[in-house]
């Protein structure tokens, strides 16, 4: 991924961009696919909260009529407190390595963490709202959620 689509990417979130992709609601439960087809419909950022783990997980349709939806690869993924000054963590890939799934503050195998610069990703509050840039990497598809964090 360039500079350009890395600083895209931590806009993306910093703004709240999140119309890209499906919105998940505060309770992790995706809300069903509507509107009219296009790219917003093709797409989706699930975020999965259990165990004391916060999970990303991308899905993609192939055609706007599909029902269903089949897992997609991440390429880069920002997170920030909604309303925030900026992203708190951001991770992205290296050539050409992807993940199926991201965990907060994980790095996953092949990629490399930005955001913070150093040290671990910031743990995130119980009860604040967050908004997910997922990046899918072909033709700059971006994909977005919020939640709210839980306790552990």
């Amino acid at each position: 991924m360039s500079g350009h689509s890395v600083r895209r990417l931590a806009l993306a979130v910093a703004l709240g961009l999140v119309a890209l992709g499906t919105v998940v609601a505060a309770h992790g439960q995706p809300r069903p696919w509507r509107g009219a087809p296009g790219p917003a419909q093709l797409g989706q950022l699930r975020v999965v909260q259990e165990d004391g783990a916060v999970r990303f997980l991308a899905f993609v349709r192939d055609r706007a009529a599909d029902a269903s939806a089949a897992p997609a690869d991440l390429v880069g993924l920002s997170v920030a407190q909604l309303g925030g000054a900026g992203p708190l963590w951001h991770v992205r890939a290296e050539g050409l390595h992807a993940a199926r799934e991201v965990r907060y503050g994980e790095v996953p195998a092949g990629f490399v963490q930005e955001l913070p610069g150093a040290g671990a990703a910031p743990g995130l509050e119980a009860g604040v709202e967050y908004v997910v840039v997922g990046d899918l990497g072909p033709m700059g598809t971006l994909l977005g959620a919020s939640f709210v964090a839980r306790r552990p």
